[in-house]
């Protein structure tokens, strides 16, 4: 960034016990102008999600493009500047938070946040589809921006859980020149079961699949299966079941909201043998229930698009 100084600004939170914050912002080429752009810092963690365009994060002599469906994580006071790299729009979400909001004073911070916080090499985290880490990292902050959008009672604990999460994910990165070759190895591992796993489930999520038919796909135990998937996406090997299956769901309505003539039809069709059910698990990832988001495809299309790219992304970058 040379000489020139940061501008420092704070973030404006709805409430000062909830530090986070998420927005939208579409940077359009014939407004924007890449020499104007400021350099800017915020005493908060900030994460980049870019939607459409190309979108390039520099800090200091580091600087990386960040394209649709990626991310980026930008340190707590690292001054940075954004510019477009390409001759089209760029819409991106950021989301702002405190890593107080996960990590409080005492020992908890001191264990696990400020070596974080504090590492300079840790300026700026480009998140790709490079790793299942990256990807389930993306997942929890559009889990984020959709949790936010809505703001459903309680969406306040679902964003915190959420975020510690992501931060257990962070802290890895800040911890990663300790772990030796043997455990890079047993993370690579399982990174291609988990992955032909994600595969075989999305090929089959209409079928009845247990645990042990995804278990036995990748040659695993079940209990050594759900292991498998807690180190990589914090998740069973049934919770991303669900979730594709909800997808899938969300994709059958955005796309033609007749495919199916009953709620009921739509459940079975991606593998719910109980209507009740499927909408109480449609109604825990969309944040509404499949007739309302049927409706809204209608009334909110916009809003409706976000929440299923949104979706989308979650389940489709394994």
């Amino acid at each position: 960034m040379g000489n020139i100084e940061a501008e420092y600004r704070t973030i404006e939170y709805e409430a000062s016990d909830y530090p986070v914050r998420v927005d939208f912002e579409e940077l359009e080429v014939n407004a924007y102008k890449n020499t104007e752009a400021a350099v800017l810092k915020y005493d908060a963690i900030i994460v980049l999600i870019v939607n459409n365009g190309v979108l390039r994060v520099t800090s200091g002599n580091r600087g990386f493009n960040v394209e649709a469906g990626q991310g980026i994580i930008i340190n707590r006071l690292i001054p940075f500047k954004i510019l477009l790299v390409s001759n089209e729009n760029c819409g991106f979400y950021s989301v702002a938070f405190s890593e107080r909001f996960v990590c409080p004073e005492g020992d908890l911070y001191e264990k696990y946040a400020r070596e974080f916080v504090e590492a300079e090499d840790l300026s700026l985290i480009q998140l790709q589809e490079k790793n299942l880490r990256d990807d389930a990292i993306i997942d929890g902050i559009n889990r984020v921006i959709a949790v936010n959008l809505i703001k459903k009672k309680g969406y306040e604990l679902v964003t915190r859980g959420i975020l510690c999460n992501i931060w257990m994910l962070l802290y890895e990165y800040a911890s990663e020149d300790e772990v030796d070759s043997t455990a890079d190895s047993l993370s690579s591992r399982d990174d291609a079961r988990v992955r032909a796993a994600c595969d075989y489930i999305s090929e089959h999520y209409g079928d009845m699949l247990t645990l042990d038919d995804i278990a036995d796909h990748i040659h695993l135990s079940p209990s050594e299966c759900c292991r498998c998937f807690k180190r990589v996406l914090f998740k069973t090997p049934i919770e991303f079941l669900m979730e594709y299956r909800v997808f899938s769901a969300a994709r059958i309505l955005f796309k033609d909201p007749k495919a199916a003539d009953s709620m009921s039809e739509l459940s079975f069709i991606t593998g719910f043998n109980n209507p009740s059910y499927f909408n109480k698990v449609f109604k825990r990832y969309m944040q509404c229930t499949p007739t309302r988001y049927r409706r809204m495809i209608k009334e909110d299309p916009e809003q409706a698009e976000r929440l299923y790219i949104t979706m989308q992304e979650g389940v489709t970058l394994l």
